[in-house]
């Protein structure tokens, strides 16, 4: 079972203090109650009675305070401002004997430790009251007030409550609970909970509303419309020479912007010569072991490609012809080596090797492809 209290509401929202109880537990209250003779009226819980009770006293007016709440199974920390209730916590510990008592003030300090250090501060609280039986509460007064650093005195009259002579005091929630009745206050009533606002009936009245203003558009928009149809279909006509006119002179537009960019592809391509001659002397010997007779370059390009996310592009080699002879074989194959091992060079013979040069033993001719930026990218050779 639920119920809630409003405790502050806007325009759109609302802020609200829900409880909830087993349906078992009300049941057994009612059960009791029906047995004894008695008609339930309200079911509420211990901690709104002791807000009650501590907010309805002159001198916490305006304040936080701190009621400690003994029955039979234990005892409840309510913290409570202007009877509303700041922070509630129960802990089961059975009074009775020395021994129990001391249990119970050793909760009773854990409990205040834990909520001040939860809360950052002790909300400048500077005194509280027990609420218990007269002969605990006025023995325990002192071990409490030392426990939690606080003025700490038995709740023993309350200047809204008439107490008559045989009350037992324990059941001053009790009395808080009758007075938050008595004064019409809002408090929580399991016995009547309230009904939970129709949140549907509010969304059923926005849908109305906004059926209402899209008819009234759609009328509105009809009759605008009916006024302006005859002079659009007097443009329309006009409207579609030009644009068949347009889109001529945006076809013709766009053919000149890619032989533009087709163009930019092809002037793009720029290698470095003098790093590609750089590289490929830093494989050749002392000129005293192989001697050059030809060293030419060219570009080789499968052409330019165009493809819709990355526009033009272009897919080129540089082609290098070397041309020579070595003072022998040794010495040219240790520099075809060389340029096999290099991953950037692909390397082709133009003809079988012979021997006997016009100046030196082994003629070669080798045909040498590469990347276009490849030679800049190690730094002109290995």
């Amino acid at each position: 079972m639920i119920d809630f209290i409003e405790v502050d509401r806007q325009e759109t929202t609302s802020v609200v203090l829900a409880c909830a109880i087993p349906r078992e537990v009300l049941t057994r209250v009612s059960d009791v109650a029906e047995a004894a003779g008695v008609t339930v009226a309200s079911i509420s819980l211990r901690c709104f009675g002791t807000a009650k009770l501590l907010g309805s006293l002159p001198e916490n007016q305006g304040r936080n305070a701190l009621a400690i709440d003994l029955g039979a199974g234990g005892f409840e920390f309510v913290i409570a401002n202007d009877e509303s209730i700041g922070f509630a916590r129960g802990v089961e510990v059975l009074p009775g004997s020395e021994e129990s008592e001391e249990v119970l003030v050793t909760e009773i300090r854990r409990t205040w430790i834990s909520h001040t250090l939860a809360d950052g501060s002790n909300e400048q609280i500077e005194s509280g009251v027990l609420l218990a039986t007269s002969d605990v509460a006025h023995r325990l007064e002192l071990d409490v007030s030392r426990a939690l650093g606080l003025d700490v005195i038995a709740l023993d009259a309350h200047p809204m409550v008439r107490v008559p002579a045989d009350f037992d005091s324990d059941t001053w929630p009790l009395a808080g609970l009758l007075l938050t009745r008595f004064q019409g206050s809002a408090a929580i009533n399991f016995a009547a909970p309230r009904k939970a606002p129709d949140l549907q009936a509010r969304r059923r009245q926005r849908v109305l509303l906004v059926l209402g203003l899209v008819l009234v558009a759609a009328f509105g928009g009809w009759t605008l419309g009916n006024r302006s149809l005859s002079s659009t279909r007097g443009s329309n006509a006009d409207l579609a020479a030009k644009a068949k006119s347009a889109l001529k002179e945006y076809h013709r537009n766009r053919r000149d912007g890619f032989r533009l960019e087709h163009l930019e592809a092809w002037a793009a391509i720029d290698p470095d010569w003098l790093s590609h001659v750089e590289s490929i002397r830093s494989f050749i010997p002392d000129p005293s072991r192989v001697v050059l007779d030809d060293l030419s370059f060219a570009l080789v390009t499968g052409g330019i490609d165009h493809e819709k996310r990355t526009g033009f592009g272009e897919v080129v080699e540089v082609r290098m012809e070397i041309a020579g002879e070595s003072i022998d074989r040794a010495t040219i194959d240790g520099v075809r080596a060389q340029l096999v091992a290099e991953e950037t060079v692909r390397l082709k013979s133009n003809g079988s090797e012979k021997t006997g040069g016009r100046r030196l033993q082994v003629p070669f001719d080798f045909q040498l492809r590469t990347d276009v930026e490849s030679a800049t990218e190690s730094g002109g050779g290995s």
